[in-house]
């Protein structure tokens, strides 16, 4: 998922986040550590450099 950028390289597209859904009783892993706010995308280039 990767767009050209005016700098002749890429960046990757946008990847929508999942929304929350309002249900009346947890899943069975409602134990599960949640991330919430935070979005990470990691690139590594050809030459192996990792870009942020």
């Amino acid at each position: 998922m990767y767009v050209p950028n005016s700098a002749g390289g890429v960046r990757l597209s946008f990847i929508r986040p999942i929304e929350p859904e309002l249900v009346e009783q947890p899943r069975a892993m409602a134990g599960a550590t949640k991330f919430d706010g935070h979005r990470t995308q990691a690139i590594k280039d050809v030459d192996g450099k990792t870009r942020h």
